[in-house]
């Protein structure tokens, strides 16, 4: 046979015998016929070369095609995928709990299961939640959990997912670890304040008696050269107990982030109450008892900064405040209720109370006007005081509310903004059936100063006085302060109130720190004014300075008031509240 015809068969022969696909009839007969074949032709074979040459002409025989589950040969994708569908199925439906909140999820409601684009499930509120802080902080809000790689999300892109199998979660070990660590918080709080406290005390201790031992030393090294050592040494150490006319007995340092505004001291109560607050936590009174330092409630009231807050003097844990979200709030700091709440038609910078009438509020308002409500008329205001021919656009920093006690129940309204102080006239008749005498505006002339512009107004009720503090007009606010003390007399001829002394100090005042004053007390009829620069605060009476004292941060407001026997003295940072006893 022809060697083309031999190799030929012989490649027919090896592909029979590779071949899986065919019968078993058929294989056998063709295994047969090679064997013949191969046989008859054997001496030809191993004669030939040429032989050899031509089975590499035929390729092997191909694999039959199978399917992968993914692509088949001839690049056709499997509609189905037969290999992991078990797994997946098992994975997508044990839903347990949101990446987000670690809580549990379900079929429904808020927190029902969501996919997004990227393939991440969440509890729909929570991831919605996060969309919409993102958008806010102008941020494309993106996965969570893929971060900076993943899609930009939107609301439109969530699906619910329905799984056939939710797994219950366990959050127990989580609220029993959450409430350890706000105990632990409220520990380490606790703690920090009485370190603050202690660490104050040591620090006045230290300042006073090492002040203390420089004045005698000096008194001794005076004595010693006159000769009079025993007389002039006795007699300093008297004047330097003399000088120690405060002593702090508290520090109370504000929680983390908190900023503290204004402060009132309640005699009837024997607390301390101070606005505090910040943007994320929201604002509210912080109650302080001076019979039990440690005693401090804290209770939110107000959305935006407090700007004043005042005690009533008719019922215990009665304060009244406003702030700059356009509110005045009644509210009991004891039971932390919030009685009345009114709305303004501006934000509100200062308010007071009625000295005789408990039913009467009044607001001073940033347009420069006085808002006057009454307890039991809960829908609107009663009177609203603007001055005549003057701009609106000056806010009633401080505001004092006053009985004139010349009988026909007339009241004073003592106002004061950045332009000037004045006052209203106003009828108890007016102020509560809206009828009778209209208020009368009072341009109090005596008390403007050329080149000096008011920050600060007190009334001490006792002894009938008003403080009122201006500041120099100068571009950089680094000027002096000017500080003038006035007598309200009752039946007045030409002007209500009357010069009684004055004093400059030559620091400026930037913070618009509320100042206050007070009698001495101890059968002295002298009167101590109470102000603050920067970071000093300082008393002087109508002869002399009393002494300063520094702070570790700018000064925001001060008050005093008659506790007991003591007389209280607080001075309220933006960090920090300081309470003296005055000597």
């Amino acid at each position: 046979m022809h060697p083309f015809y031999q190799s030929a068969f012989t490649t027919t022969a090896r592909t029979t015998n590779t071949s899986e696909q065919q019968g078993e009839s058929s294989a056998t007969t063709s295994n047969n016929d090679s064997i013949n074949i191969n046989n008859h032709n054997n001496n030809n074979i191993n004669s030939d070369n040429n032989g050899d040459d031509a089975l590499h002409d035929f390729q092997e025989p191909l694999a039959p095609l199978k399917k992968t589950g993914k692509q088949l040969a001839k690049g056709k994708r499997s509609r189905t995928d037969y290999e992991d569908s078990d797994d997946d199925d098992q994975n997508n439906d044990n839903a347990t709990e949101c990446p987000i909140c670690l809580k549990g999820v379900s079929n429904q409601g808020d927190h029902a299961l969501v996919v997004t684009k990227c393939g991440h499930t969440f509890g729909e509120i929570c991831i919605m939640k996060w969309i919409l802080k993102k958008q806010k902080d102008k941020v494309h809000p993106r996965c969570p959990i893929c971060g900076q790689n993943g899609p930009v999300l939107k609301k439109s892109d969530l699906r619910r997912v329905i799984v056939t199998k939710l797994i219950a979660h366990d959050t127990s070990d989580i609220e029993r670890i959450r409430k350890e660590l706000d105990e632990a918080k409220r520990m380490i709080g606790d703690k920090t304040r009485e370190i603050m406290s202690l660490k104050g005390q040591i620090k006045l201790l230290n300042q006073s008696q090492s002040s203390e031992q420089l004045e005698v030393l000096k008194a001794k090294l005076v004595a010693l050269s006159s000769e009079k050592f025993n007389s002039d040494s006795n007699r300093l150490e008297e004047e330097v107990q003399e000088k120690k006319i405060l002593q702090e007995f508290y520090s109370y340092p504000l929680e983390y982030q908190q900023q503290g505004r204004s402060l009132a001291i309640s005699a009837m109560d024997e607390m301390a109450i101070i606005s505090v607050g910040n943007a994320s936590t929201g604002y509210g009174l912080q109650r302080i008892s001076l019979r039990d330092i440690k005693s401090v409630d804290y209770f939110p009231n107000h959305k935006k900064t407090i700007r004043d807050i005042k005690c009533s003097p008719f019922q215990q844990s009665l304060i009244l405040s406003t702030g700059l979200d356009s509110k005045l709030a009644l509210t009991c700091v004891r039971n932390k209720h919030v009685i009345q709440t009114y709305s303004l038609e501006k934000p509100g910078w200062s308010c007071d109370f009625d000295e005789t009438d408990s039913n009467l509020l009044y607001c001073g308002l940033l347009n420069n006007t006085v808002s006057i409500y009454d307890i039991r008329n809960t829908k609107n205001h009663l009177h609203q005081l603007r001055p005549p021919n003057t701009p609106g656009n000056f806010s009633i920093h401080s505001l004092a509310a006053v009985n004139n006690g010349a009988g026909g129940g007339k009241r004073l309204i003592f106002c004061s903004n950045n332009m000037g102080s004045y006052m209203w006239e106003l009828d108890t008749s007016s102020a509560t059936a809206m009828g009778g005498q209209e208020p009368i505006f009072h341009s109090l002339s005596c008390t403007t100063q050329e080149g000096y512009k008011p920050y600060s107004l007190s009334f001490d009720n006792g002894t009938r006085t008003i403080l009122i503090s201006a500041r120099r007009s100068t571009a950089l606010n680094n000027g002096s302060t000017l500080h003038s003390l006035y007598h309200l007399y009752q039946q007045p001829e030409e002007e209500f109130i009357k010069p009684a002394w004055s004093f400059e100090n030559p620091f400026p005042q930037i913070q618009l720190t509320r100042t206050y004053h007070f009698e001495k007390g101890g059968g002295s009829k002298d009167l101590v004014a109470c102000f603050a620069s920067d970071k000093t605060i300082s008393l002087r009476n109508h002869q002399e300075d009393l002494g300063s004292f520094s702070v570790n941060d700018p000064v925001m407001d001060i008050k005093a008031k008659k506790v007991g026997q003591d007389i209280v003295v607080g001075a309220l940072t933006e960090k920090t509240l300081h309470l003296y006893k005055y000597q």
